[in-house]
This record gives structure tokens, C-alpha cells and sequence, in this order.
């Protein structure tokens, strides 16, 4: 469990470093390049040092690298960096409940995807478990302000959220329990996942014609800092939720949810502590409901 604990630590800090881009009027969108740019770095310094304490070639290692786990690695590359502008365009258009719960109810795809492909079993209270997990996502992202999906050309972005995140999860789980199955091949898929996001953020900037993903009146100096420091968390991040899945102490399906409900459990929690976010009542259900899960998750 020590893993799942330090992946939920290393989410708990990145959301933290986030919601001070908006204090320190830093741009999300470069600070998220700088992010990748220190991830990328991190996971170079930290994987040579492995290898070369294991007595291998680091860059041999990177030239022999099977062509399925590159393919895998430039294909989450490119959507990590893609869910976070089809979250931004959501948050722009519906705003951001409807953000949150696209992105949260994101969760049922590792559990679902790890059924049908592994046969990882589910009992009763592990349905009952997944059930009301996705009512206290709603719950727990619930607002009282009114949207309208009227906007329908835009309505593609929630939908992109929802299924683009809940992808990235279930290849994770996929690839780990397929081909990127040694330390190595994990670590060279965790560090250099970060260059192909970057790479997929140069060419967002490149496209971006209506400049929605330009600010004004930022700070270059608290935009590199703090993208610089959310980079260590997410390298890190990544890192152990590898290592979690191969504890085995629950199934991969059942990690990933428990993972996703401790974000959400841990982000209302340190917005309601930290930065005096508001907490209604249906918001308070929806934490008790997930904490509810993930006890029932465990049988």
C-alpha cells in the first residue's frame, strides 16, 4: 500500500502547485511545458543513476528499446498533454464542474478495461464499490451553478475529457501488464512519455490560430518556477502508480480506483483547507461516499 499512498502524496502536491498558477498569475499553459521539460530532466537524472548502480547501459538500454513500448509511450505522451487542453476548452465553454466530473468519471475505464481484458474479478461489493464511486464524483464535484450544453459544437470536449482520460489509464495498466514489464523498460517509459508530451505541447502552440491557449498580463519568472517544481511530483507520480500496480496487492482495476477517489477525496479537502474552497453539502456526501468506496473496494 505504500505505493498508493505516495502516488496519492505526489497528486496531492501537483494539485497544490496548479492552484498556485492562478495565485502567482502564472501561464498554465507554458508553466504545463515547463512541467514537462523538468519531468523529461528528472526522469533522465533518476534513471541514469539506476542504471548505472545496476551496472547496465543506460543508453544502450534507450536504443534497444522494444518498438511497442515506444509506440505506447509517444501515444500517452500525446494525450497527456491533449486532456489537459480539451479540459481547458471545457472549462471555457461549460465550465469547470463540468471539467471535473468529465475528467473524474474517468475512472470507471481502468476498472471496466481490466475486467474484459484480464478477467480481473469483481465480487459484489467491489460493483457496489465502482457504483457509488461514480455518484460521489458527481457528488463531490456537484455546483449549483447552471450550464447548458446548448453550445453544441462544443460539446465534443467534455466527452474528448471523459474518454481520453480514461484511456490514458487503462494503456498504463495495459502496458504494464503486457510488454513493459521489466524496471528498465518502465522507467525509459516514464521518463521519455514527458519528451513526446512536450513535443505534443510545442505543436499545440504552433496550432493554436485563436490563441485561446495565450494569456496576458502573466509572470514568466513564477510560470517557470512553479512549472519547473510540478515537473518532480509528476515524474514521481507516474512513477509509483508503475510500482503500486505491481505490488498486487489488490487488482489493477481496484488500484487505479482507489487512486482516482483519493485525488478527489485529498484536491476537496486541501481546496476546502488550504485555499478556503467552498464545501456545500452534497459536496461533503460525495467525500463520505468516496471513502465509503474504497472500503468496499478492499473486500
Amino acid at each position: 500500500m505504500i505505493y498508493i499512498i505516495l502516488a496519492t502524496i505526489t497528486s496531492v502536491l501537483m494539485l497544490v502547485i496548479v492552484r498556485l498558477f492562478e495565485i502567482y498569475n502564472a501561464h498554465t499553459f507554458y508553466g504545463l511545458i515547463f512541467n514537462y521539460i523538468s519531468a523529461f530532466l528528472t526522469g533522465l537524472i533518476y534513471s541514469y543513476f539506476y542504471f548505472q548502480n545496476q551496472y547496465l547501459d543506460f543508453f544502450q538500454a534507450i536504443l534497444s528499446n522494444s518498438w511497442n513500448v515506444w509506440i505506447l509511450t509517444a501515444v500517452e505522451g500525446v494525450l497527456f498533454i491533449s486532456v489537459f487542453y480539451w479540459i481547458a476548452m471545457t472549462i471555457k465553454h461549460y465550465g469547470m464542474a463540468v471539467a471535473s466530473v468529465a475528467n473524474k468519471m474517468s475512472l470507471i475505464f481502468p476498472v471496466i478495461s481490466a475486467y474484459w481484458l484480464f478477467n480481473e474479478y469483481l465480487n459484489a461489493y467491489r460493483w457496489v464499490g465502482l457504483v457509488i464511486a461514480i455518484l460521489s464524483v458527481y457528488l463531490t464535484t456537484y455546483s449549483s451553478k447552471k450550464f447548458s450544453f446548448s453550445k453544441t459544437s462544443y460539446t465534443l470536449f467534455p466527452l474528448l475529457v471523459f474518454i481520453g482520460s480514461g484511456i490514458i489509464d487503462s494503456l498504463i495498466n495495459y502496458g504494464n501488464k503486457t510488454f513493459i514489464d521489466t524496471i528498465p523498460e518502465q522507467l525509459l517509459f516514464s521518463t521519455f512519455v514527458y519528451l513526446f508530451a512536450l513535443f505534443t505541447g510545442f505543436l499545440l502552440l504552433k496550432l493554436d490560430k485563436n490563441k485561446f491557449l495565450q494569456q496576458q498580463n502573466f509572470s514568466w519568472k513564477h510560470t517557470m518556477m512553479l512549472g519547473f517544481i510540478l515537473g518532480i511530483p509528476n515524474f514521481y507520480n507516474l512513477v509509483f502508480i508503475i510500482k503500486a500496480l505491481n505490488t498486487h496487492v489488490l487488482p489493477s482495476g481496484q488500484i487505479f480506483l482507489i487512486l482516482n477517489l483519493s485525488n478527489v477525496i485529498s484536491s476537496s479537502i486541501i481546496g476546502y483547507l488550504i485555499f478556503k474552497e467552498k464545501i456545500n453539502k452534497m459536496n461533503w456526501l460525495g467525500i463520505l461516499l468516496a471513502i465509503s468506496s474504497i472500503l468496499l473496494i478492499q473486500h
